[in-house]
């Protein structure tokens, strides 16, 4: 059983995992069980918070008393695991059957957890602790680390708990050498967990309905500001979608900005296997592992027939668990346009691609219309999702710029699905049913059936062109999958100077019918 915030021993300095699952978390406890039972890893969370009080199923984190930290029993051995929407993704676990919340400013609690937010309606009671706990998620995933507070004055106790923010001054920070996280996930690149069920029990009962938490997390947000991991060497995201060849130049960012530097991250290019399937995976994963198989190869067996995916710096593609301590530092992880150290693989392409990251050589602004924006929204790598969609009736808007003093004579756009070697590529009208612009004059050129469209430009001067692509009233087309389709741009313009190409893949549709 956990001790006490136990900080018995601080050396010899062990290797430590943690845990994040926003479903059932089968996968999760049978991950941790292999790497602990097996070959002396430790839980970060296990090792140093408490057991709650009157519930020997979960730990306390006395910082963030809305966070469910579970603990399943795999095979004799306890795994804690954070589950942002409570045990196995019910939202039924005891403490937040009248959970009282606080007041974010003051502290002090209120009654029936009452909480406004800037993004969403109100909630109350365990609908706030869920989202509570899944925003928490955003910054634990990068700094999945545990702090000891030491006493400051007499007879004060010492104290564990997950920080918030950056670490409390004085204390002594604990991080996850190797993260798992086990949840929903995106083609634009974001992650979040199950919708909370029905629970009679709750209190008040507004909080008695189902809920859907926001999400965990965005590459394209933690790109955009900056962000790095704080603690794991490698990472392991069994969830659908977050990195496929897309999101690549992203991921790099964040992995260059990481300290130590993420040497690889484990994941899945389109649908990841379910939490009983992900569970046998793990088990395969640990027997290749055992057979001295690299990381890499041992993931890519135990997903043999999958579309696995994988982001591995070019000095850590032979890394293997027996060989942890004895990691080399990664001596460059720069990510440019013509310098690469880390290589992304798909089922589709096992030996890998070098990832670059080129600034586009001309503007591209991409906006959608629908109901729900009643307006053009600007779409980014940082808000893919949610609004920004391709779905019936909507509208996309592009707008193409030449370099300053360049005039434009043809614009050509292409749209991709997923990446261009994927075995659906969609025609123009397959996906719209006009494609019409705002610019006097303009000439458009559709063929039938055609996968391009192009646009002539007439005045002498001018150097932007808008297109406006209308969805149809109702998109019928089978070849895209609800959660699990994504359309992004690739551009071609042609100027009185030079003719250029962009593949602009981290702004793009996400398939959402309603």
């Amino acid at each position: 059983m956990p001790g006490p915030a136990g900080v018995t021993a601080v050396a010899p300095r062990k290797c430590y995992y943690a845990a994040i699952d926003g479903t059932k978390a089968k996968d999760s406890a049978v991950f941790g069980a292999l790497l602990e039972k097996h070959r002396g890893w430790r839980n970060l969370l296990k090792d140093f918070l408490a057991v709650a009080k009157g519930d020997p199923r979960r730990l306390d984190d006395p910082r963030h008393p809305f966070l469910p930290i579970c603990l399943y029993d795999e095979g004799g051995t306890q795994v804690a695991v954070v589950s942002p929407v409570g045990r196995d993704a019910l939202g039924t676990d005891p403490f937040w059957a009248t959970y009282p919340g606080r007041n974010p400013k003051t502290g002090a609690p209120d009654p029936v957890g009452h909480r406004a937010w800037s993004t969403r309606a109100p909630t109350v009671g365990r609908h706030t602790a869920a989202e509570e706990s899944a925003l928490y998620m955003s910054q634990f995933m990068l700094r999945p680390q545990v702090e000891i507070v030491l006493p400051g004055a007499a007879g004060a106790q010492m104290v564990a708990q997950l920080p918030e923010g950056k670490p409390t001054p004085g204390s002594t920070v604990f991080a996850a050498d190797l993260l798992y996280v086990s949840s929903h996930g995106w083609l634009g690149g974001f992650a979040g967990g199950d919708h909370m069920s029905e629970w009679a029990a709750a209190s008040p009962p507004d909080a008695q309905g189902t809920f859907p938490a926001s999400i965990y997390f965005s590459v394209g947000k933690y790109a955009d500001a900056g962000e790095g991991f704080s603690g794991p060497k490698w990472i392991i995201l069994a969830q659908c979608s977050t990195v496929n060849s897309a999101t690549w130049p992203l991921w790099a960012r964040v992995l260059a900005r990481s300290n130590p530097h993420v040497r690889g991250i484990l994941a899945y290019e389109e649908t990841a296997p379910p939490p009983e399937a992900a569970a046998g995976i793990a088990r395969t994963f640990f027997d290749n592992l055992d057979r001295k198989q690299s990381f890499l190869d041992a993931w890519k067996g135990a997903n043999r027939g999958r579309h696995w995916a994988a982001i591995v710096h070019q000095d850590a593609r032979e890394d293997r668990l027996d060989g942890w301590g004895a990691f080399a530092p990664l001596a460059d992880v720069a990510t440019t346009a013509t310098v690469s150290n880390y290589r992304g693989y798909i089922a589709n392409s096992p030996n890998g691609e070098r990832i670059f990251d080129a600034p586009p050589p001309f503007e591209l602004v991409m906006e959608v219309w629908t109901d729900k924006t009643s307006g053009f929204l600007r779409v980014t790598s940082a808000n893919l999702g949610g609004l920004t969609e391709y779905c019936s009736n909507g509208a996309c808007r592009l707008t193409i710029r030449a370099p300053r003093g360049e005039r434009i004579q043809k614009t050509t756009v292409r749209w991709i699905h997923i990446r261009p070697s994927h075995a659906y590529q969609p025609s123009v009208d397959e996906l719209f049913v006009s494609v019409t612009s705002p610019v006097p004059d303009a000439t458009i050129r559709i063929g039938k059936g055609s996968k391009e469209v192009e646009a002539l430009a007439v005045a002498a001067n001018q150097s932007e062109m808008t297109l406006d692509f209308l969805a149809p009233a109702r998109v019928s087309n089978k070849q895209l999958h609800a959660h699990h389709s994504y359309l992004w741009p690739h551009v071609e313009l042609e100027t009185n100077a030079r003719t250029s190409t962009y593949d602009f893949k981290t702004v793009g549709l996400l398939f959402f019918e309603r």
